[in-house]
């Protein structure tokens, strides 16, 4: 029987192995000052890739480059997001069934704090709504996370520095519209992770 069930496995493993498996390779900028952050594939088969472009010589601000490319990588429309005064990018993004993108992104401006953001966009990148987390009273604020749901909304990871000994997360939920429809606080713990089903 496990002479058997060997076999099976290297006929299976041979199968895999032998269909053909397109890939390519881009490179996208020529500064030498971009980098990726993440690979979004969308709901039509083309992919939207976060990066950023690195503005002073430190790599301390950054710009959000936006690239959409189609199933072989060929580039279909950029955005680039910001100027040289903060430093700004995007820390996920996730689509939804219906085609909108829910967006995690911010900004700072060193020792003058931090701004944060949850935008729903169209599959395009352009603007449905915005809701902007502050920095008050807190020493920072980010959301590093986004899930979509499955009422058309999201749920996004928050944290807060509240000292600089550390700070607090939580998870809040947010309608399509914008709305909030509920949180839970998670206290002095970091979460990596959303699953919409805790709501």
């Amino acid at each position: 029987m496990r002479n058997f069930l060997v076999i099976m496995t290297f006929m299976l493993v041979c199968q895999i192995f032998a269909q053909k498996i397109d890939t390519w390779e881009r490179r996208y900028g020529d500064d030498m000052k971009e980098r990726g952050k993440q690979i979004v594939k969308m709901n039509d088969g083309t992919f939207l890739i976060n990066a950023n472009k690195i503005v002073d010589d430190y790599g301390f601000t950054n710009l959000i480059w936006l690239i959409a490319v189609d199933q072989n990588g060929d580039s279909l429309w950029t955005k680039t997001i910001g100027d040289s005064m903060l430093n700004r990018y995007i820390n996920d993004i996730s689509q939804s069934t219906t085609g909108d993108l829910f967006v995690a992104s911010g900004y700072d401006q060193g020792g003058l704090g931090q701004t944060a953001f949850i935008s729903k966009k169209t599959a395009g990148y352009e603007e449905i709504w915005t809701k902007t987390y502050t920095n008050l009273p807190s020493l920072g604020v980010g959301v590093t996370k986004v899930s979509c749901t499955p009422d058309s909304g999201c749920v996004v990871i928050q944290w807060l520095m509240e000292s600089f000994e550390g700070g607090s997360d939580r998870v809040d939920k947010i309608d399509k519209n914008g709305g909030y429809s509920g949180y839970s606080a998670f206290g002095r713990r970091r979460i990596y992770a959303v699953d919409f089903q805790i709501f």
